[in-house]
């Protein structure tokens, strides 16, 4: 491991994200409760945790490999942003709808978000940030570059080597 502070913020990330597949995704308001409230009770918390297992073996991969492994490490996230905005805008999913007496049903209301997508998206943005970081870390040196100090644009010449 050759970068561990931007690897841990990018598995703090990841963290949060698994983390928020188990709580509520939903806030019913008035209804006492919702069957199916976690992320992971639907196919939306799998792709999550996929997403950022995914998030994180990429950006191990990268820290210890080529080139390739950066590219890939630094787009994994943004996976998990479009999934992200695929919540928030799904309102058909967030809808929740009482049962009352007799089985009369009432009509639907769309419930507020709850902590795990808000959880799920500030995981994906550390892990944004931290991807981030490790593309700025991993960047191959410059070794074979023949730095000529006669010809520098610099104001003052530079001194002639002595022999």
């Amino acid at each position: 491991m050759k970068n561990p502070v931007p690897l841990a913020i990018i598995g703090l990330g990841c963290f949060a994200m698994l983390a928020a597949a188990f709580l509520p995704y939903v806030e019913p308001g008035r209804l006492d409760t919702v069957e199916g409230n976690t992320v992971i009770q639907s196919a939306d918390g799998w792709r999550l945790i996929v997403s950022a297992a995914a998030i994180f073996v990429c950006a191990y991969r990268a820290d210890s490999g080529g080139k390739r492994d950066r590219v890939i490490a630094l787009f994994m996230p943004w996976l998990g942003i479009t999934h992200i905005l695929q919540l928030w805008l799904n309102k058909d999913a967030r809808t929740v709808y009482p049962t009352g007496i007799h089985g009369m049903d009432a009509p639907g209301t769309v419930a507020s978000l709850g902590i795990g997508f808000y959880l799920a998206a500030v995981g994906v943005t550390v892990a944004v940030a931290g991807t981030t970081l490790l593309w700025e870390a991993t960047k191959p040196q410059a070794t074979n570059v023949i730095d000529d100090e006669l010809w520098d644009d610099d104001d003052e010449p530079s001194p002639q080597p002595t022999y």
